[in-house]
């Protein structure tokens, strides 16, 4: 980026200075602007200064990941940047934890096992690592790091850990790099070893306890805590069953109730999760109507077996009627994470399915803004458009991207396409703008006469 479009940029992030030391805060706005990969962050310190930095966010994916995570949660965040105002360092701490020191602090190094709570997350050019900082009961601190390039699973059950404010174990070797980490349920401190039961072909149900994840290790173990206290403990494979990690995971952050069944090696076979609400196991057996039409409601199990072709998922609707529908998520995993994203958080949901009840479209939306539509007309404009993000739409009718539906404070509503496969920064940013009902400006134009998408987009806090 030119410095011309730099202080263009600076100008439309309403930001007083360029960032080119290090500074505390919170980040105050994101923003997506027209040059491609470059995403850019404003920090707003203790006395009220916004301070403007940046970096190629596909180049940096964790570093993006973390400042995402500290936009969406409200994280005290350090950063640096040098003379191009590029982003070198970055650390977010959990309030409201006692301020950490942060990119200059010699922390003890991990070389043993530790349990305690992940307090704060660095990444910065200079260490080629990623590292959580873990605080024991006794307030001591130990730095936990893993190469960004081979981190793999360890980091997202580490980045989980620090959103969710779950206990973790987690254990290093003699070069202080994590070889092993488990997560665990906020009722229970966990452990790297494995509850001595296992899930075989009987279904277990329950709570997940502890998802554990050891360097010498080619699976992840699962610990699955039943109503009565007893713990199971199954294998699955972390490429293989991507979909099942990812329910897995999701049932543990939100405390979901979930039904898991294995094979006689203990490898995991089937998953259903179902929702908070829900007065009983989320059973792997499939009953209701087949959907076949558009029906509104919300999510209360999503099933993923070994004898089931496609992931399933069950719709109630107002009426207490359940529905049941399929999808082959991979190809369309943007439907399935937004399916689970409304089973999670208790969302609103429309579904759309064909004559085999197979989904052809998904609209999620907000508590308040009751049943979502799949009605999105205005997708081109020009000019700026201000407001809030009401629902997200992926519906064959519509083409083959996500679309985000911002409407103004006088009710007008505009599409903003997530650009999945150009701009793959721009659905998380947006779906964040959802969840947490942040403002959104967007920027549309013309081209050759003709009203374009929304080339820029700003995120920011109230």
């Amino acid at each position: 980026m030119t410095l011309k479009n730099r202080i263009s940029t600076l100008s439309l992030a309403s930001a007083d200075y360029l960032l080119t030391d290090m500074r505390t805060g919170i980040i105050s706005r994101a923003i997506h602007s027209e040059s491609p990969g470059i995403v850019i962050y404003v920090l707003k310190t203790g006395n009220g200064a916004q301070y403007y930095a940046q970096f190629d966010y596909l180049q940096y994916r964790s570093r993006n990941d973390i400042l995402l995570a500290a936009l969406e949660a409200g994280l005290t965040v350090t950063l640096r940047a040098d003379a191009n105002h590029d982003i070198t360092d970055v650390a977010a701490t959990l309030p409201p934890s006692v301020p950490l020191p942060a990119l200059g602090m010699t922390w003890r190094l991990l070389e043993d096992v530790r349990t305690g709570a992940v307090v704060q997350v660095e990444e910065a050019d200079s260490i080629s690592s990623i590292a959580y900082i873990v605080r024991s009961p006794d307030g001591s601190h130990h730095c936990a790091q893993l190469c960004t390039r081979d981190g793999g699973y360890r980091d997202t059950l580490l980045m989980a850990a620090l959103r969710a404010r779950l206990p973790v174990t987690v254990a290093g070797d003699a070069d202080y790099y994590l070889t092993a980490v488990s997560v665990g349920s906020k009722g229970f401190g966990p452990h790297i070893s494995s509850a001595p039961g296992f899930v075989s072909g009987t279904p277990r149900s329950g709570l997940i306890d502890e998802i554990i994840d050891r360097e010498l290790h080619d699976t992840l173990s699962v610990v699955v805590k039943t109503p009565e206290g007893t713990r199971y403990h199954a294998e699955i494979d972390r490429q293989e069953h991507a979909n099942r990690n990812h329910l897995l995971m999701m049932s543990l952050r939100s405390a979901l109730p979930v039904t898991v069944c294995g094979n006689d090696e203990h490898y995991i076979t089937g998953v259903a999760v179902g929702a908070s609400s829900a007065g009983a196991a989320p059973p792997l057996i499939l009953f209701g109507l087949k959907l076949t039409e558009t029906r509104a409601g919300a999510v209360v199990r999503i099933v993923d077996s070994d004898t089931l072709d496609d992931v399933r998922y069950v719709l109630r609707t107002p009426d207490g009627t359940h529905y049941c529908a399929r999808m082959n998520t991979t190809k369309h995993a943007s439907r399935h994470r937004m399916l689970m994203t409304a089973l999670a958080l208790n969302l609103p949901v429309s579904i759309a399915a064909n004559g085999d009840s197979a989904i052809t479209g998904v609209a999620v939306g907000l508590p308040r803004g009751g049943m979502p539509g799949f009605r999105c007309e205005a997708r081109r404009f020009a000019g700026t458009r201000k407001g809030r993000i009401v629902r997200m739409i992926d519906f064959d009718a519509l083409g083959a991207d996500v679309v985000y539906v911002l409407q103004t404070a006088d009710g007008d509503e505009y599409g903003l396409p997530a650009f999945t496969r150009s701009q793959p920064g721009r659905a998380a940013l947006l779906g964040i703008a959802l969840l947490s009902e942040l403002t959104v400006t967007a920027t549309g134009g013309k081209s050759e006469g003709r009203e374009s998408h929304a080339a820029s987009l700003i995120v920011e806090r109230g």
